[in-house]
């Protein structure tokens, strides 16, 4: 079964890698645009920092529901397929239009692929650049350590809710996990995840990617 969903998971890499490439210049033309300087620093860390934010307003919105007790902590849960496949296009995306910014190729699916899943799985801290270069490995460690464990922190979630809810009074609850709590975490993280990945793409883009001769 394992073995199955990395097969899955490596594949759809793949298809985000190859279907967001047109996105990918569509954006690093845009940012070239929108932000007058000559500094491709400052560029690319303006369009990180834009990147980061969207993500965050995404995670916040899909995890909304978590704000309503029963049902929308249920719906939360599943809705949370969502936000990992989300997180993984914008990340892939990003990774993607910094190459374009910085004049490297990214027509060879194979090496973005390999670039693209090394970065994601050091923003997650499962390895490090100098670490773990299979990408069946990698793959493996994102599906057991990233997404099971983000399955577990909502089910702990849950049951610390129902706990507290047992032992406290309603009007008491509120002082402890106040509203949105849960919607304010899942930003954070979007963001702190996508900021870590335009850094470590800017950080080893030009030592794994060789540039156009």
């Amino acid at each position: 079964m394992l073995e199955s969903l990395i097969d899955q998971f490596q594949m759809l890499v793949r298809n985000l890698t190859e279907g967001n490439q047109k996105r990918a210049r569509i954006l690093a033309a845009r940012t070239r645009r929108n932000f007058k300087t000559d500094s491709l620093a400052i560029v690319s860390q303006n369009f990180i920092e834009e990147m980061a934010q969207n993500q965050a307003l995404k995670n916040a919105f899909v995890n909304s529901p978590s704000f309503f007790p029963g049902v929308g902590t249920i719906l939360s849960f599943w809705l949370l397929g969502i936000e990992n496949f989300l997180m993984l296009d914008q990340g892939i995306t990003l990774i993607l239009a910094l190459c374009v910014l910085h004049d490297l190729p990214i027509d060879d699916t194979d090496a973005m692929v390999a670039f693209s899943m090394q970065v994601i799985a050091e923003a997650y801290k499962i390895t490090n650049h100098d670490q773990d270069k299979d990408l069946h490995s990698i793959a493996r460690n994102y599906l057991s350590k990233v997404v099971s464990l983000r399955y577990l922190n909502k089910g702990l979630n849950k049951g610390l809710n129902r706990l507290v809810l047992r032992f406290f009074p309603r009007r008491r609850v509120s002082r402890l996990l106040p509203a949105g709590f849960g919607i304010a975490a899942a930003a954070i993280d979007g963001y702190d995840i996508l900021v870590r990945v335009g850094q470590i793409s800017l950080k080893n883009m030009h030592q794994v990617i060789p540039q156009d001769s």
